[in-house]
C-alpha cells in the first residue's frame, strides 16, 4: 500500500484495478500528485467507496480521451504569463493561490469563437502548475501526504469588472468541468474590489451555486484583509492586497516564467518596496 493511502482510498483504487474499462488507465492518476492524492481528491467529496469510484472512473474515461494534461512547460508559461491570471505563490499550507482579475477578461476572448476552450486550457496549466508545484515541496521535504497537494486557491479581484466581462457560457462550463474531472482542487475562493453591479450580480446567481461551492467563496471589504486570511510571506505577496511586493508587470512576467521554468512555487520581482528578498522563492 502507496504510503498514506487509507483504507477507503484503498478500497476505491481496488475497484479501479479490477474495472476492465479503469484497470490499464490509472497511470493517468501517478503523475502531479500521483495516485493517492488523486484518488483523495474523490474520496473527499463523496461519502461512499461507491460513489468515490464512479466519479473516479468517469475522471479516467474523460482524461483518456481528452489529455488535458498534455500541457507542456511551455504551454504553461504562456498561460500563466498571458495577464489573465497571477501567480501569488504558495502559502504554508501548501495551497498554491493565484489572482484573477475579472477586467482582464471579455465573454469574445480570443482564439475568437473559441473562448471556452481557452479558458479551459488555462484551468488546464493551473492544474499543472499547482501539481508541479506540490510534487516539488513534496520531493524536498520526502513526504507524499500533503493534505493540500494540488489544491488552488483563487482571488478574484472585481476592481472594474462590467458587463462587457460577463460570458455565463464559460463560467458554466468551467465549473461543470472542474466539478466533475478535478474535484476537491478549488480550496478557497477569495472576492475583492466588488463594486455594487458586482454585488447585485452575485445576489442574482447565488441561488445557482451549490452550497458546496458556497463554502468555498468568501468576499472580502479590503483586499489587504487577505494577509490576514492567508499565511504567506509578505514579502513575495503584492501591496495592492496587502503585502510588501511592488509589483511591476513586466517584472512579474518575467519572474513568472523563471518560477515556472524551475518548477518553483514563485519567484519574487526584483522590484520591491520595503522588504527585500531577491528572487527568493516560498519555502
Amino acid at each position: 500500500k502507496p504510503f498514506g493511502m487509507d483504507d477507503t482510498v484503498e478500497r476505491v483504487v481496488q475497484r479501479l484495478r479490477d474495472d476492465p474499462e479503469t484497470a490499464g488507465l490509472l497511470k493517468i492518476f501517478e503523475g502531479g500528485i500521483g495516485l493517492v492524492g488523486n484518488i483523495t481528491r474523490f474520496v473527499e467529496c463523496k461519502e461512499t467507496v461507491e460513489e468515490s469510484y464512479r466519479k473516479a472512473k468517469r475522471s479516467l474515461l474523460w482524461q483518456s480521451k481528452n489529455r488535458p494534461f498534455d500541457v507542456t512547460r511551455e504551454d504553461v508559461i504562456v498561460e500563466l504569463t498571458s495577464g489573465k491570471v497571477r501567480c501569488l505563490g504558495m502559502a504554508t499550507n501548501g495551497v498554491q493561490f493565484y489572482s484573477v482579475r475579472a477586467a482582464d477578461h471579455f465573454a469574445a476572448s480570443e482564439p475568437c469563437g473559441h473562448p471556452r476552450e481557452s479558458t479551459a486550457k488555462l484551468m488546464y496549466a493551473l492544474l499543472r502548475h499547482a501539481e508541479d508545484c506540490s510534487a516539488r515541496k513534496s520531493q524536498e521535504k520526502s513526504d507524499t501526504a500533503q493534505p493540500n497537494a494540488g489544491k488552488i486557491g483563487v482571488v478574484f479581484d472585481m476592481d472594474n469588472f462590467g458587463r462587457c466581462n460577463i460570458d455565463r457560457g464559460v463560467l458554466k462550463e468551467l465549473g461543470g468541468l472542474v466539478s466533475k474531472y478535478f474535484p476537491g482542487r478549488i480550496h478557497v475562493c477569495y472576492v475583492v474590489n466588488v463594486s455594487m453591479f458586482g454585488r447585485g450580480l452575485w445576489y442574482m446567481i447565488r441561488i445557482l451555486v451549490k452550497t458546496k461551492w458556497l463554502e468555498l467563496i468568501n468576499f472580502l471589504s479590503d483586499p489587504a484583509e487577505l494577509v490576514d486570511a492567508i499565511d504567506i510571506d509578505l514579502a513575495l505577496w503584492p501591496r495592492e492586497y496587502g503585502g510588501n511586493l511592488e509589483l511591476d508587470g513586466e517584472a512579474w512576467i518575467d519572474a513568472s516564467a523563471t518560477a515556472i521554468s524551475r518548477n518553483l512555487p514563485y519567484v519574487a520581482p526584483t522590484r520591491q518596496s520595503s522588504t527585500p528578498s531577491g528572487d527568493a522563492a516560498t519555502s
